[in-house]
């Protein structure tokens, strides 16, 4: 039976500002790496792949390096060698459409472009006997028609799968603008498609649209501290009086967490406590994002900690939101007639007068304070 790889939303050569010097570096590896890896088992003949599909944004932008694109072609001539198709849907981050995208400098053997602004006639394949239509489009500002998702399949014997970077309606309130290609459920369901391969959501999901599917692979690693838990290499199977069959095989080498300490809930009492909380989750392949909240009766260096635990993960950040204004330790400071007390009881009377307590102004008089008094609080304060 034919089985395809549906694969969307690489983002190859993402900046990930997040990260520094030689993580940076090994983080756009590990997107790279990942598409070696889907190569590598296209190629194998057990996994009985027949063609790949990549629905947008197989680069992070139109025109990335030249060496950056060469290791890609690489892997596309490799799967051409071997007999592997690949049809490709420029996206939102790597369209055609301008002339100094990537796809019309270089050429990408093995593959098909289907970059039509509108959906037109299908490109025709046969697959164990069995016709396959591949219908694509391209969102174009100028050429492209609304509505985006009224195309039909063609009258034609055998299976035919709309391959479409968009943004499928699938909750209230919802709005996408129309390089996004808002595309409703109501629209595709009546297209009379097989399969619908989208692309543009970074989480891996299945939808039904009246009776068909349209899946969402999602990115292979995760992009960012919202693409958290695991990736997948989604395989679309494809029988003849059968329900499509969606495989999902583990894929990402790195993962992402988010943490949320709650300083009372979780009886932190120093940041000893913090930084052996955190150990516990030691893992050189992962990223955490850490968020502290909660009433503090003492200070939080958040960069001390990053920089302690560094070495146990791949990638560690710290955001402090503790409630250290509000502890008995500021309290007693503020009542001293000492230089300590009168810096901060002018940081609280200020505060005081500030009606939005989540402004940034307000922000930073509680900065100033974290910061400061620590220093303060060293040995004896004389009295004023």
């Amino acid at each position: 039976m034919p089985r395809f790889i549906h694969l969307a939303d690489l983002h190859i050569g993402t900046g990930f500002p997040h990260l520094e010097g030689q993580k940076r570096k090994n983080r756009q590896n590990d997107l790279l790496n990942a598409l070696t890896r889907v190569a590598d088992f296209a190629l194998e003949e057990e996994n009985r792949i027949d063609a790949l599909w990549i629905v947008g944004d197989l680069f992070d932008c139109l025109n990335p390096e030249e060496a950056l694109v060469d290791r890609v072609i690489d892997q596309f001539v490799r799967l051409a060698e071997g007999g592997k198709e690949s049809f490709i849907v420029p996206g939102s981050h790597d369209p055609s459409v301008y002339p100094d995208s990537v796809y019309r400098i270089r050429t990408f053997p093995g593959c098909t472009l289907l970059n039509s602004p509108n959906m037109g006639e299908p490109v025709e394949r046969i697959y164990h006997d069995v016709p396959f239509y591949f219908y694509g489009m391209e969102y174009h500002p100028i050429l492209t028609k609304k509505p985006y998702d009224e195309f039909k399949a063609k009258n034609l014997p055998g299976f035919h799968v709309a391959l479409i970077h968009g943004s499928l309606k699938v909750a209230v309130p919802w709005k996408a603008d129309d390089t996004y290609m808002p595309l409703s459920p109501k629209g595709l369901g009546a297209s009379g498609m097989n399969y619908l391969a989208l692309g543009h959501y970074h989480n891996c999901s299945r939808y039904k649209v009246g009776n068909i599917d349209a899946v969402y692979p999602g990115t292979l690693e995760g992009l960012n501290f919202e693409e958290k838990g695991d990736r997948f290499l989604v395989i679309a199977e494809m029988e003849k009086g059968k329900d499509n069959k969606i495989i999902k095989h583990l894929w990402n080498k790195k993962n992402i967490n988010k943490l949320k300490i709650d300083l009372l809930r979780d009886n932190i009492e120093e940041v000893r406590d913090i930084i052996n909380y955190l150990r516990s989750y030691a893992d050189k392949n992962l990223l955490m994002d850490v968020v502290i909240t909660g009433p503090s009766e003492f200070t939080i260096d958040a960069g001390y900690i990053e920089k302690l635990l560094d070495n146990f993960f791949f990638y560690l950040k710290i955001h402090d939101e503790s409630d250290f204004i509000s502890s008995e330790t500021v309290a007693g400071v503020s009542r001293e007639r000492s230089v300590r007390g009168l810096f901060t009881r002018k940081i609280l009377n200020h505060l005081d007068k500030i009606q939005d307590k989540n402004s940034r102004e307000a922000q930073l008089l509680k900065d100033a304070l974290k910061m400061t008094l620590p220093h303060l609080m060293v040995g004896e304060s004389d009295e004023v």
